[in-house]
């Protein structure tokens, strides 16, 4: 089977040290967006609609394969509402999981019986096989 396998969202803390972005996000803006910090939740966010990210054909025929660590800012509604790479695989691994993760929605974390917004890191694996 060929193309990207990606985990389920976790992590914990802010980002590796020395991490930024890669371009701007591409998944609307965070202005407003207050995330919790992730020992608050008594429910952690899961994917609703996991969109999966297209292996970049170019990469693919060189032969490339790729890690990408992203972070995805969720608002209380579920919706992507930033996408940070915190660990870069090379722009077109990068944007490919950028328009995967701005596509997904999610059931959001909560704190208690109250949606709240969130920030958590997405690993992402492109694998040839």
């Amino acid at each position: 089977m060929s193309g990207p396998s990606n985990g389920a969202p976790g992590g914990t803390g802010p980002p590796a040290g020395g991490a930024g972005t890669s371009g701007p996000p591409r998944a609307g803006g965070a202005a407003g967006v207050r995330p919790e910090p992730l020992f608050r939740l008594t429910r952690m966010p899961s994917f609703d609609v996991k969109k999966t990210p297209g292996y970049p054909e170019d990469e693919r025929a060189l032969g490339k394969e790729a890690s990408v660590l992203a972070e995805a800012t969720i608002d209380a509604a579920g919706a992507v509402v930033e996408v940070r790479i915190l660990r870069s695989a090379g722009a077109r691994f990068d944007d490919a999981v950028r328009e995967a993760l701005a596509a997904s929605r999610f059931h959001p974390g909560y704190v208690g019986d109250r949606p709240v917004a969130v920030r958590l890191q997405v690993p992402y694996q492109f694998w040839l096989k």
